[in-house]
């Protein structure tokens, strides 16, 4: 966390599973973003806003992807090492009133309950709010907020 801090890498947009980033930001942010827009278009202005929850957000996280990304976060050498080794080769099955299923291998996911958990999942989705120069993102933990502004309601509505 200290090397995430330290090099400005989880972005500002990003709230929960952070210390002191909590829902009390999130609210004043989203309410900060949508008041700008409507001082900058007076009245004539419409905001758009789609809320997602992930569902089972930490079992989507690709390893060897994930791994790449670490990497061109800066993080490298042992480190990610030892990221790469907690991440592969994790096997499960189920034990369900002493009838055991059969041991498969872990390909994706991140795991549950873990400290290092909401950390890793933070920094697998930290660059989506670069997916657009239209869209204003908002995360909070596994929750994406996502805000469109526009003076023309048709055009709003095309993009």
């Amino acid at each position: 966390m200290t090397y995430l801090e330290k090099h400005s890498i989880l972005t500002g947009n990003r709230f929960g599973f952070r210390s002191n980033r909590d829902t009390c930001p999130v609210v004043a942010d989203m309410t900060d973003k949508v008041n700008q827009k409507l001082d900058v278009y007076a009245l004539c202005s419409y905001s758009l806003g789609l809320f997602i929850d992930l569902s089972e957000a930490f079992d989507m996280l690709g390893h060897k992807n994930f791994v790449a990304k670490l990497e061109l976060y800066g993080i490298r050498g042992t480190a990610l090492k030892w990221l790469r080794s907690y991440l592969t080769n994790r096997k499960q099955y189920v034990d369900c009133n002493g009838v055991q299923s059969n041991l498969l291998h872990i390909r994706t996911g991140i795991p549950q309950g873990s400290v290092l958990g909401p950390l890793l999942f933070l920094l697998h989705i930290n660059d989506s709010v670069n997916a657009s120069r239209f869209l204003h993102l908002i995360l909070f933990a596994d929750d994406t907020n996502i805000f469109l502004h526009h003076s023309d309601l048709n055009i709003l509505q095309i993009i």
